[in-house]
């Protein structure tokens, strides 16, 4: 069994950790244009929209600073999603709370499994 730290820091994690950023940056920038293009002159909206395409600047950042095999932003993503995922749970009932718990617990998933099947063909 390969230890778990090895894993971790491996060169196909961080690409799959990329390709999964670029997945959900992709989903919040589209989020975003969406909602501008939806606005009504709401100030929630627009902020959510703002909001969204902030996010997936982000995303995309990160996700290309791991790709590149930088340690210091997979901390970061992790952390980030972390935080993310605690204020999604702290938002009123309503507001994208099962959205956003569905494409954490995707992610959640997809990185479990990967981690999984990686200790076992070690």
């Amino acid at each position: 069994m390969k230890p778990l730290k090895e894993i971790l820091l491996s060169p196909r994690f961080m690409r799959e950790v990329s390709l999964l950023l670029f997945f959900f940056a992709a989903l919040s920038f589209l989020m975003g244009i969406l909602l501008i293009g939806a606005v009504n002159s709401e100030p929630e909206v627009m902020g959510a929209a703002v909001g969204g395409i902030v996010q997936a600047l982000v995303y995309a950042v990160l996700g290309v600073m791991i790709r590149k095999g930088s340690i210091t932003a997979l901390w970061i993503a992790g952390v980030l999603f972390v935080l993310d995922a605690a204020f999604q749970l702290l938002q009123p009932s309503g507001k994208g709370l099962g959205a956003g718990i569905v494409s954490r617990g995707i992610l959640i998933y997809v990185l479990v499994r990967y981690i999984r099947r990686e200790r076992i063909t070690a």
